[in-house]
Formats: C-alpha cells, sequence, structure tokens
C-alpha cells in the first residue's frame, strides 16, 4: 500500500468530456439508459402540474424521503436528501472536518482507483488524502485498507460498492473492519451502483459511524439529481446542521417521489434489463480481443484491451462512441464502458471490431 499523504490537486473543474461529434455515442458517465414506460409521461405531467413555481420547495423534502425510504429499504427518519449524491460527499466533508487529535488537517482514506470527487473534494479542502491501491484483479485489499484506518485515524473512509471505475463489489465483512479500526471518524459507503449488484450487501442497523449513500442517478433519472444519505442520529444532526434550506429543487422532489411512488416495480426492472444487457456486453467484449473484462456489479464495464487503452479510445471516439478513459498507473490501461440499449452495444461491437487487434 503507499503510506504517502497526496496534496496534488489535479483534474479539477467539470467532469471531462471527450472531445469527438456533438452526436456521439454516450458510453462514458455511467447513465442508465431512457428509462420508457407509456405510464411515465402522463404521471410527470400531473405531478409537475401541482408545483408551485413561485414558492421554495419542501425543506425537508417530506414526501421525497418517504418514498426514497420505500426504494431504499431505509427509514426515512435516518435519511438526509441531497442535489445527487455528491452534494451529501459534500456535506459529510464539512461536517466532519475537524483534524484529529495530533494532525495538522483532517485526513481521508481512499482506494485507489475509486470515484474520483472523493480525493478531489478532500484535496480542494486542503485535507491529506491517504491511498490505498486495490489488488490485481482490481479487488479492494482489506488488510490495507484496515492497516491505512488504523495507522492514520482519518476522519472519513470512503468504499464504493460497487467500486467507480472497476465495478467491483467491496465485502460486507471489510466495510464491517474498517468501521472498528475508525472509531473517531466516518466510513462512507458509496452504493451509487447498488441496484445493479447481486453481490451480498450490507445488512441494518449499520454501525454508528457507517454512512450509506445513495443516487437515482444511475437508475434512469439522472436530470433529477435526487439523492441520499442514511445516517446515523448523531451524523444525520450534524448533516441537517451544514445542509443548505431548500437543496432540492421542488420539480425534482415532486418527480422523483412521483416515479418512485407509481413506477417502482418498473424502474426495478429496468434496472434488471440492464444487469442483463450487462451481462451479454461482456462476454461479447471478452471474445472481441480484451485482455480483460473485470466482472462487474455495475451497470459499466472496467475493460482492458490488447492494443493501448488511449489508441483504442481514440478509435471509437473516430467512430462516434465516446467510453472513458482515465489514464494513470492505477487504471491499468483500462477504459470503462458503460452498458447502453441493445442497439448502442452493437454499435459499440461494431466500432470495436473496426479499431481493436485481437490477439494472435
Amino acid at each position: 500500500m503507499s503510506n504517502g499523504k497526496t496534496r496534488t490537486i489535479d483534474g479539477l473543474g467539470p467532469p471531462p468530456r471527450p472531445g469527438g461529434l456533438p452526436g456521439a455515442l454516450r458510453l462514458d458517465a455511467n447513465e442508465a439508459p431512457p428509462f420508457e414506460h407509456p405510464r411515465l409521461g402522463p404521471l410527470l405531467s400531473s405531478a409537475l402540474a401541482g408545483v408551485a413555481l413561485h414558492r421554495y420547495p419542501d425543506a425537508r423534502a417530506t414526501e421525497l424521503l418517504q418514498a426514497l425510504s420505500r426504494w431504499s429499504g431505509a427509514p426515512a427518519g435516518a435519511l438526509v436528501a441531497g442535489t445527487g449524491s455528491d452534494e451529501l460527499l459534500g456535506l459529510l466533508f464539512d461536517a466532519w472536518g475537524e483534524p484529529g487529535v495530533g494532525r495538522e488537517r483532517p485526513v481521508a482514506v481512499i482506494p485507489a482507483p475509486s470515484f474520483v470527487m472523493y480525493r478531489r473534494r478532500a484535496l480542494l479542502r486542503g485535507w491529506d488524502v491517504v491511498e490505498v491501491p486495490l489488488g490485481a484483479d482490481f479487488e479492494l485489499d482489506a488488510g490495507a485498507l484496515w492497516d491505512a484506518c488504523e495507522r492514520w485515524s482519518p476522519n472519513l473512509v470512503f468504499l464504493a460498492s460497487p467500486n467507480n471505475p472497476t465495478g467491483r463489489p467491496v465485502p460486507p465483512a471489510a466495510v464491517l473492519g474498517a468501521c472498528a479500526r475508525t472509531p473517531h471518524g466516518l466510513v462512507v459507503l458509496d452504493e451509487a451502483y447498488g441496484d445493479f449488484s447481486g453481490a451480498p450487501r450490507l445488512p441494518r442497523p449499520s454501525p454508528d459511524n457507517l454512512v450509506r449513500v445513495g443516487t437515482l442517478s444511475k437508475v434512469g433519472l439522472a436530470a433529477l439529481r435526487v439523492g441520499w444519505a442514511e445516517a446515523a442520529p448523531h451524523v444525520h444532526a450534524a448533516l441537517e446542521a451544514v445542509r443548505a434550506p431548500f437543496n432540492v429543487a421542488g420539480p425534482s422532489q415532486v418527480a422523483a417521489a412521483a416515479v418512485l411512488n407509481g413506477l417502482s416495480v418498473e424502474l426495478r426492472a429496468h434496472v434488471q434489463d440492464c444487469v442483463a444487457r450487462r451481462d451479454l456486453l461482456a462476454e461479447a467484449l471478452a471474445s472481441e480481443g480484451c485482455a480483460r473484462v473485470t466482472p462487474s456489479e455495475a451497470n459499466f464495464l472496467w475493460v482492458q484491451p490488447v492494443q493501448p487503452a488511449a489508441a483504442v479510445h481514440a478509435g471509437l471516439l473516430a467512430r462516434g462512441i465516446r467510453v472513458a478513459h482515465l489514464p494513470g498507473a492505477a487504471t491499468g490501461g483500462c477504459l470503462r464502458v458503460t452498458v447502453g440499449t441493445a442497439r448502442e452495444n452493437a454499435a459499440l461491437l461494431e466500432a470495436w471490431r473496426a479499431c481493436a487487434i485481437r490477439p494472435a
């Protein structure tokens, strides 16, 4: 593991978009395919017609939290709503940012590679970042993570399960071990892609220093920007203390609650359709000259082509296909490919065949 603390801030600003044709097929941002249902339009029209645009939204997001409770299985009273899960991550940094005893700065422990915003947000706030490299198969090294927790006594430990960009889940035992070794901080279990996972998930009740974070952005409702954090009472109170009033827009609250209350079964079926296409795409890519297709529990695949990843990325882009290239030693020459519709996946495979070299 790397014991060094990271303080270089790089890649800040809006999430990067590869260049190329404006109409390129977008398989680079882990957005779900469109959620299409004949009742969706009328349901949203009816719900949004009742939004009083001249009034501020419900500051407590009461109806939204009740709908999110039914969707996630968490008690409504344990939830804090946010503008996507990104806002909740920021609130955690704000609420838990006092340096520990003997520390000049607060500390975040983060597996690497993982969701880039953990590191960016920490460095922007002047935190020290301790990165724990993943194993050879991009699995979490639980022992190294636990050692880092014991050594650095972090304020926050971030565990994405499934992990972005690798798609690998974090075993519940690894999460509980991190909680036990972080008595003065919080372990943040980011379950943004949890709806796509069939791996064992951490049961409730959770340890008091565990915060579970979720979002609707990955299941087909990204435009609404609705997320939530599930936390113990003392952490819930701290998050509410730093949360801005009216942080989730009224139309987003109403639309999200309407979909979750009226079409939750259909939305879960939409997620399972994506899972089925993911498995088919993984099998197809494995037969198209990939050095490795990492087993995924998310709505994307972590793919290592035989050719240099930058060359395949450029070749796909030239053919109108946008996937994510995350250069760096920790990413092992891989591309992150969002699972699309059947038509989009077929287009990806056709482009892949045209620009990737098959093994001899």
